[in-house]
């Protein structure tokens, strides 16, 4: 999806993947079967200095997006700010008075409460606690009963502005998932949205100027139908891009380097 909107707002795109699936050849990629990520960030910083843009899982990987900016331009958030944004302590700190779950390392008395990774993404390691001792990299965060949306945002670094709001598509047996796993992205979301576009739009300006984000990134809320709860960023551009620029017409390609130069 990224090298498609790059390509389609004129920039010559080189995609390094590990999946290699058809349509990202055609946007000439460079497939890596083995190794991971870290193979990934290897055949990148062999290539001639450029600019960089990251996709998911590496908001998880801080050390592997300084290696990238070590060789190239980076387009996107700095390690540091990764580090404290994917922080569920200073993410609660920084909402302030916003409406955010309640989060814990340390085992409830009582209440119902989501197990989450630390390094999670896409809801794969979300599940509900029943007690118990905490494995090492997760925390609780209280459940909320709610609607599961999304807002893609664009940052300058002190502030940001909302490029759309989507429904997320959850745990849909249709879809070849169950429990907490996302597998799309509706847009407009099934329900009225003005309400949560304001609360989404305060959300997101103050993250940005909290965490000093810039580009694009995405916040994941819980709407309850009068307060949106957020209850994770992805301080990178999010899966739901493609559908909000056909739904919208916005270049959100364009908008995330203009959000980089800080604008």
């Amino acid at each position: 999806m990224l090298a498609a909107l790059a390509k389609r707002d004129g920039r010559p795109v080189v995609a390094f993947d590990l999946f290699g699936d058809l349509d990202l050849r055609r946007s000439a990629s460079r497939v890596v079967k083995r190794g991971g990520l870290t193979a990934l960030v290897d055949v990148a910083v062999a290539e001639a200095p450029g600019a960089v843009v990251y996709g998911a899982s590496f908001e998880n990987h801080p050390a592997l997006v300084a290696r990238l900016a070590e060789r190239h331009v980076l387009l996107g958030n700095p390690p540091g700010t990764l580090r404290a944004v994917r922080d569920p302590v200073q993410l609660g700190a920084a909402l302030g008075g916003l409406p955010y779950p309640r989060t814990t390392v340390t085992a409830p008395s009582s209440g119902r409460w989501l197990r989450k990774s630390l390094r999670g993404g896409g809801g794969i390691d979300v599940r509900a606690w029943r007690g118990g001792a905490l494995p090492v990299g997760t925390f609780l965060q209280e459940r909320i009963d709610g609607v599961a949306c999304s807002a893609a945002a664009v940052g300058d670094g002190t502030n940001a502005v909302v490029l759309g709001l989507t429904e997320q598509l959850v745990g849909q047996r249709a879809f070849g998932v169950r429990g907490h796993r996302w597998c799309g992205n509706l847009i407009p979301p099934r329900m009225p949205s003005g309400e949560l576009l304001d609360q989404a739009r305060a959300t997101c300006s103050r993250l940005a100027a909290a965490f000093a984000l810039r580009g694009l990134f995405g916040v994941d809320f819980m709407w309850d139908g009068e307060r949106a709860w957020t209850v994770e960023v992805n301080p990178r551009p999010t899966a739901s891009l493609e559908a909000i620029e056909a739904a919208s017409g916005v270049g959100v390609f364009d908008a995330h380097l203009r959000g980089c130069a800080g604008e």
